[in-house]
């Protein structure tokens, strides 16, 4: 895992939702996370996209169900862009 990047990404949802970065696990759900809902997990993808530099394709964040799989997916995303 990279760390560098995980510790961005989990900043990132930290300041978004604002939850505690250092309790975020792979595991960790959007339901888990108060205020994450299908609105603002747009709103944060264009952020986490503008933020990183990267693009998401289209419908490639639909189907996450937890952390892990976002960090997966941004980890991708990020190999993409280099």
């Amino acid at each position: 895992m990279n760390n560098n990047l995980w510790n961005r990404l989990t900043a990132l949802i930290g300041a978004h939702f604002g939850a505690d970065p250092a309790a975020l696990r792979p595991e960790t759900t959007a339901e888990e996370v108060e205020g994450w809902d299908s609105v603002s997990h747009i709103a944060f993808l264009v952020a986490l996209e503008r933020e990183l530099g990267v693009r998401f394709h289209t419908g490639e964040m639909a189907d996450l169900t937890n952390v892990g799989d976002l960090f997966a997916r941004v980890s991708k995303a990020v190999a993409r862009a280099r």
